[in-house]
């Protein structure tokens, strides 16, 4: 169990939050820190034109809203629940006092936020150098890796999110989403089928992606 773990159970409060509820908005002064002990929550932002743009999916047994530990506590970001969820909340400045105390405590929140940064960075970067398919495909690929799938012809993975939730992480409307999949579907290189994604055809879907080196054999 780690010492942020250890924090939340020793003092955080028990809160369930439905599906579909913006629960951090962008520009709010962060009050309280979360634990996730059920559900999961998409992280955001929104582009000028309203469209939503995710860069990442908390899940059970992880920690969000940890930037609100900073001086300048106002959200860079929001969060909404993607399932219902089963929170353990920390008010602020209870969490500022412990963990600023606990070298191990610090250093735990220190590498969270960096991994948050490093995700946020690979966003931009797809987005400013990958075209609409190739963030698609690329998106694709990894839902494999996290599965711990090899990404072969035939393999096929459960996807827990919606084309509303693609879309967000592809940077693309949900319409766009929508006909793009079904186009490969027509070239049998994926075919989503209600929340089963199955990899048709391997080498061309990395070569959408544009990513370095060949599907396995």
């Amino acid at each position: 169990m780690t010492a942020l773990t250890e924090l939340f159970q020793a003092h955080g409060q028990n809160s369930t939050v439905s599906a579909d509820q913006v629960v951090i908005r962008r520009g709010a002064d962060i009050v309280r820190l979360y634990y996730i002990v059920s559900g999961q929550v998409m992280l955001y932002t929104t582009s000028p034109g309203g469209r939503e743009i995710a860069f990442d999916i908390v899940r059970p047994g992880e920690v969000f809203a940890l930037t609100g530990l900073s001086s300048r506590r106002a959200a860079l970001f929001e969060a909404i629940t993607i399932t219902e969820c089963e929170f353990l909340t920390l008010d602020r400045e209870v969490a500022r006092r412990m963990v600023l105390v606990d070298p191990a405590m610090a250093l735990e929140a220190f590498d969270i936020l960096i991994d948050v940064l490093r995700r946020r960075t690979s966003l931009a970067e797809s987005l400013a150098t990958r075209g609409l398919e190739a963030r698609l495909a690329h998106w694709i690929l990894l839902q494999f890796r996290l599965a711990d799938r090899e990404p072969i012809a035939g393999a096929s993975i459960s996807v827990e999110f919606s084309q509303r939730l693609i879309a967000a992480f592809a940077g693309v409307s949900r319409e766009t989403v929508n006909r793009k999949l079904k186009n490969w579907s027509s070239r049998r290189i994926v075919h989503l089928a209600g929340r089963t994604l199955t990899l048709l055809d391997a080498t061309e879907l990395f070569r959408i992606a544009g990513d370095v080196g060949e599907p396995p054999r």
